[in-house]
C-alpha cells in the first residue's frame, strides 16, 4: 500500500540568468505519498483511432472541451486543430502565424480547464497569453485580440496555468525561486512556490530548467498539479498552499551539470538521466499521469517518452495504472472521467481514443 508521511518541504528560447538562493521550506504540514506501481491496480486499455491522420502534421498538445478536442500542431497547415471530440470530425483549422493582433508564432501551450470551452493559449516566442473561446474559434478560424503580454520574470515561461483569482502561474528557465506569478494583468509579482534544489555555484535558472514542470489546474482553477518532467514527482497545491507530494514508482530525480558556456551556465542532462511525468491532465475528482521511467537512448524519438498512465485522486493517492501500447508524448482527459485522448507521432501522427474502467472512476 502507499506510504503517506509528512515532512517539512522542481530547448529552444534559453535565456542564460543569474540565479537565487533557495527559498525558505513551508511552515504548513504537507501530506506525502510514496508507492510503487505494485501497489495499485493495473487496467490495460484498447482504444481506436479517432481522428483522420492525414489532417495531422506535428501534433504536440490537446486539451478536451465538453463536445470538442483542441490540438496544437507545429506542422500541420494552420497551428491549432479543432476536432468534434465524439466523432473525431476536424472542425477548424485555425490561427494565423504572425506577430500582429490574434496571430501566433506557433511555439504554443493550450491552458483550457477540463471541460470548458475557453482559456488561454501561451505563445512562448512572444511570451503572451492569448483568450480563445472555441465557438469563434470554429466560427472564425481565428483567435481573438485578446492577449496579455508576460512581464519579465529574468527569463523564458515555457508553461503556465491561470487560477480562480486571475493570477497567472508560470514554469520556465528564469532566476526566480521557483514557479513565476503574474497578476491577471501580466505584471510580475514574484516566485510561487519552493525553489528547486541544487548546488550552491548552480544558477536558479539551470534549477529551474532540471526540475522542469508541467502545470494543470483543476475545472474551478482552486487546485494545482505541478507534474515533474525529470523526477517522478507530483506537487499538489490547494488555494495557493502545497497541501501534497506524490513520489513515486521509482524515485528519482533530475541527473544534469551547469555547463558554462560563453553565454553563462547552460543545463546539462546527463546520459542517465530519466523522465518522470511527461504529460498530465486533471478533472474535479482525479489526476491523469503520463509517466515514462526512460532514459532518452531508451527512445527512438525524442518526443515518445511515456510508457503508461497513473491515476491519481487530489491528495496524491495513487489509484491506478492505465497500461496502452506504444510511447505517447501527450494526452487529455474528459470531464467525465470516462475517455483518455491520447496523441501517438508513431508510426504516424494519430489520436487514439480510450475508455476508462468504470471500476476505476466510480
Amino acid at each position: 500500500m502507499p506510504v503517506t508521511r509528512r515532512p517539512g518541504i522542481y530547448a529552444a528560447l534559453l535565456a542564460c540568468v543569474v540565479g537565487c538562493g533557495p527559498a525558505e521550506p513551508p511552515e504548513h504540514s504537507v501530506t506525502r505519498v510514496e508507492f510503487t506501481v505494485d501497489t495499485v491496480a493495473t487496467y490495460t486499455l484498447e482504444g481506436r483511432s479517432l481522428v483522420d491522420p492525414n489532417v495531422l502534421g506535428s501534433p504536440y498538445d490537446i486539451v478536451a472541451s465538453s463536445d470538442r478536442l483542441l490540438v496544437g500542431d507545429d506542422k500541420a497547415e494552420k497551428p491549432l486543430l479543432v476536432f468534434d471530440r465524439f466523432s473525431g470530425d476536424l472542425l477548424k483549422s485555425a490561427g494565423a502565424l504572425g506577430s500582429g493582433p490574434g496571430e501566433v508564432s506557433g511555439h504554443l501551450q493550450l491552458d483550457i480547464k477540463t471541460g470548458k470551452s475557453e482559456g488561454w493559449v501561451l505563445d512562448i516566442i512572444y511570451q503572451s497569453l492569448t483568450y480563445v473561446h472555441l465557438d469563434t474559434l470554429v466560427a472564425t478560424g481565428f483567435l481573438s485580440h485578446r492577449s496579455t503580454r508576460l512581464g519579465n520574470s529574468g527569463g523564458v515561461v515555457l508553461n503556465s496555468a491561470q487560477m480562480a483569482d486571475g493570477s497567472i502561474l508560470g514554469w520556465g528557465v528564469h532566476p526566480v525561486d521557483g514557479l513565476a506569478m503574474f497578476d491577471s494583468s501580466g505584471a510580475f509579482e514574484g516566485a510561487f512556490g519552493n525553489a528547486p534544489p541544487g548546488a550552491d555555484n548552480v544558477s536558479m535558472a539551470v534549477r529551474n530548467h532540471a526540475w522542469r514542470q508541467t502545470l494543470r489546474t483543476s475545472p474551478d482553477a482552486e487546485r494545482l498539479v505541478a507534474a515533474y518532467y525529470n523526477a517522478d514527482r507530483l506537487d499538489i497545491y490547494d488555494s495557493g498552499v502545497l497541501a501534497h507530494v506524490a513520489n513515486g514508482p521509482e524515485f528519482f530525480e533530475p541527473i544534469y551539470i551547469a555547463d558554462e558556456t560563453p553565454r553563462g551556465q547552460m543545463l546539462a542532462l546527463q546520459p542517465d538521466n530519466r523522465s518522470g511525468y511527461v504529460d498530465v491532465d486533471v478533472t474535479e475528482e482525479f489526476i491523469y499521469a503520463l509517466y515514462s521511467g526512460k532514459k532518452r537512448d531508451e527512445t527512438s524519438l525524442g518526443s515518445e517518452r511515456g510508457a503508461y498512465f497513473l491515476v491519481f485522486d487530489w491528495t496524491g493517492r495513487p489509484m491506478g495504472r492505465l497500461n496502452v501500447s506504444g510511447s505517447p508524448p501527450s494526452m487529455a482527459v474528459s470531464a467525465d472521467n470516462s475517455e483518455l485522448y491520447v496523441i501517438f507521432t508513431s508510426p504516424v501522427p494519430q489520436i487514439i481514443r480510450f475508455e476508462i474502467p468504470e471500476s476505476l472512476v466510480q
